[in-house]
């Protein structure tokens, strides 16, 4: 019986190593032996895969791979960094205007318009105020 499990394992690595070999001419894939098995690399998408015998037949399982977990991270941190650098140079612009960034108050030019409004409406007002006071006083006879 072990005689036959080595030879039945003998034909799958054969074969395996055959269909690699084949799938290595097309250029996809690379196969390395290890202790263990054989890494199998998929040069198309960079996933590597353990190929070894599990239960009389050749399996191959995907080994876990840090680098994509870690180049999500990136993208993540990329992404992140943008968005902190973008409201930064929107705070640093209301900060130059005058205005105090989130408060809702106005910047400096916003009042200085605003009291240069008032000034002129106020200054109007005190013209017309004079204007009535000179047309309701008595004329003075001769």
């Amino acid at each position: 019986m072990r005689g036959t499990t080595i030879a039945v394992a003998a034909v799958l690595v054969l074969g395996m190593a055959g269909s690699a070999l084949a799938e290595e001419a097309a250029g996809r894939y690379t196969m390395t032996p290890t202790e263990n098995g054989y890494l199998r690399l998929d040069t198309a998408t960079g996933a590597v895969s353990l190929c070894r015998e599990e239960s009389g037949t050749f399996a191959c399982n995907p080994v876990a791979d840090t680098s994509s977990a870690m180049t999500v991270e990136i993208e993540r941190l990329k992404a992140e960094n943008e968005a902190l650098h973008d409201e930064l140079e929107r705070m640093r612009a209301a900060v130059d205007t005058g205005a105090t960034p989130g408060s809702g108050l106005p910047s400096d030019a916003e009042v200085d318009r605003a009291m240069g409004f008032v000034e002129k409406l106020m200054r109007r007002f005190k013209s017309l105020i004079e204007e009535l006071k000179k047309e309701e006083q008595p004329a003075t006879p001769l």
